[in-house]
């Protein structure tokens, strides 16, 4: 869990000359690649080879909120704002809405 945390504060923080946190991805607050929207939207891990974007990290983390193993997790997660912070860092897009709305219900399933 702290690994959203780590990510989500470096990437509040615009041209953080720390780049290593992000693997020297361009930063553009309003770019991320189509593919990789649609692997995690799928439900799939994507490949760190096709990140060319800060956007793209951030859809890559959250991709990883399909594969938590513990209910706890997710709750402190959400409850932490950590997910809302993920998402306020993508640009608007209805693909990314379609995302959001797919992340909640699963963090929020009964």
């Amino acid at each position: 869990m702290d690994i959203f945390y780590v990510i989500l504060d470096h990437l509040s923080q615009p041209h953080n000359p720390n780049r290593v946190v992000i693997h020297k991805l361009e930063e553009d607050p309003m770019r991320f690649t189509p593919a990789v929207l649609e692997t995690v939207s799928s439900g799939m891990t994507c490949d760190y080879a096709s990140l060319r974007y800060a956007n793209d990290f951030v859809l890559l983390i959250v991709g990883w909120l399909f594969s938590l193993s513990y209910r706890a997790s997710e709750r402190l997660l959400l409850s932490r704002g950590l997910v809302d912070k993920a998402f306020g860092l993508l640009p608007e897009d209805a693909g990314i809405d379609r995302l959001r709305t797919k992340v909640m219900a699963h963090l929020q399933r009964p």
